[in-house]
Parts: structure tokens; sequence; C-alpha cells
């Protein structure tokens, strides 16, 4: 069983409910952790005897490395932390109202709410 988090603070007078609370522990352990995502950029192969024709990835072997037995493969990368994920609860789950909750239990400063005229 998960953990719940505690209710968001504007969210005494409606609730979320204890599957919503455990969906909003979850995303904000997400909004806490940075994940590191590797981005393969670019990806060539090249023939050592001529590096400025490049093979296309998918090839093995071509009759230019035969010889040698070798192929030179380069890969541009990118690095990038990352957080959050993707809420998969079921639908009628209340996804919006803990997406909601997960940004009013993570605001720095907390705007005054005006009262509602009746």
């Amino acid at each position: 069983q998960d953990p719940c988090a505690s209710q968001p603070p504007h969210f005494q007078d409606f609730p979320l409910r204890k599957e919503q609370l455990r969906s909003l522990w979850w995303m904000q352990q997400q909004e806490k952790t940075d994940q590191v995502f590797d981005l393969t950029l670019c990806r060539v192969r090249v023939d050592p005897m001529k590096p400025a024709t490049p093979i296309p990835v998918g090839s093995i072997q071509s009759p230019q490395f035969r010889e040698l037995n070798w192929q030179l493969e380069l890969a541009r990368r990118a690095f990038y932390k990352v957080r959050g994920g993707i809420l998969g609860d079921a639908p009628g789950y209340g996804k919006t109202a803990t997406t909601i909750g997960l940004i009013d239990s993570s605001l720095a400063e907390r705007p005054s709410i005006p009262a509602q005229n009746s």
C-alpha cells in the first residue's frame, strides 16, 4: 500500500479521496527526483578508409569492412534532467483534481483567494 500525501491547503472543503492522495504522493515524489534522460540525437557508422562516406546504421557488414573487420560508430547524445511522469489512473479517478492538488501543494507563495460573492 502506497503512502498518502496530506490534503492540499485549499482542498479542505472538497478533500481528495484516499486513492487520489496516494496518486498525489506519487506525483510529489516524481517532482522531487531528477531522472537522467539519455537522448541519442544522431548515430552514424563510417568506413575507416573513407570517413567522409557515412554507412546506414542498420548495415551490419559491408564489403569495405571485410578486409579490416571493424566499424567506426559515432553517436551524438544529449542528457537532460527531467521530473514528473504520466499519471495513468483509470477514467473517473480524479486525475484533474489530483493534478490541481499537486500544483496547490507545491506553491511556494500562496496567493490570496478572493471571497466568493453569493
